[in-house]
């Protein structure tokens, strides 16, 4: 499992999302965000993007921290510039 992939799953739990449930928001296969946690594909930055925004959405329902802004969604976005900037 890459860095990308294992920081992408531990996000996903700390949203509270399903690999079934994060699949069905992205209209994607269960066997695909398998893929992307397991570093067995390369996620381009269209589909980190719309992770952030699932996770996002749904970690509104999760306790915010204090600076009003997700810990989840921030982590998101540092993987999404590290990916951007490569």
């Amino acid at each position: 499992m890459n860095n990308i992939g294992k920081r992408i799953k531990e996000l996903r739990k700390e949203a509270g999302l399903t690999q079934e449930k994060l699949a069905e928001e992205l209209s994607v296969t269960v066997g695909y965000v398998s893929q992307i946690e397991g570093g067995r594909v390369k996620i381009n930055l269209e589909m980190l993007g719309k992770i952030a925004f699932v996770a996002e959405n749904r970690s509104e329902h999760h306790a915010y921290e204090k600076r009003g802004e997700s810990h989840v969604y921030s982590e998101y976005l540092k993987l999404y510039h590290r990916e951007r900037n490569r």
